[in-house]
């Protein structure tokens, strides 16, 4: 199993302008799962991260390099905007959510410049 799939696209303009669209909200069909939408991506300095679950609940952060490290962890409640990035160095990561069911979700980001 792979996860889910997932369509990335660019409103006209600049990268910074994009958020996030309404019509992926999740119903109460969804109770375990939860969404991560992180933008723009990649970025230069920070990116906003919004994890989008049907309840508030607590998420494990963490931010693994391409040499496997964690570089950062947090915890976070789910449906708050949050930034990050302005931490880390130029490269690639993995942005590892998991939830307080156990659900987890990877998502590549790229820190530019």
């Amino acid at each position: 199993n792979f996860g889910n799939a997932c369509t990335i696209a660019f409103a006209s303009g600049t990268r910074e302008d994009v958020t996030p669209e309404e019509e992926n909200i999740l119903t109460q069909d969804d109770y375990n799962e939860f969404r991560i939408v992180l933008y723009p991506n990649p970025f230069s300095e920070e990116a906003i991260y919004f994890i989008q679950s049907v309840k508030t609940e607590k998420i494990d952060i963490q931010i693994i390099d391409v040499f496997g490290r964690i570089v950062m962890t947090k915890q976070i409640n789910s449906n708050e905007y949050w930034t990050v990035g302005a931490e880390l160095a130029k490269g690639n990561y993995v942005f590892k959510a998991l939830n307080e069911n156990g659900n987890q979700k990877l998502f590549k980001m790229i820190k530019a410049n």
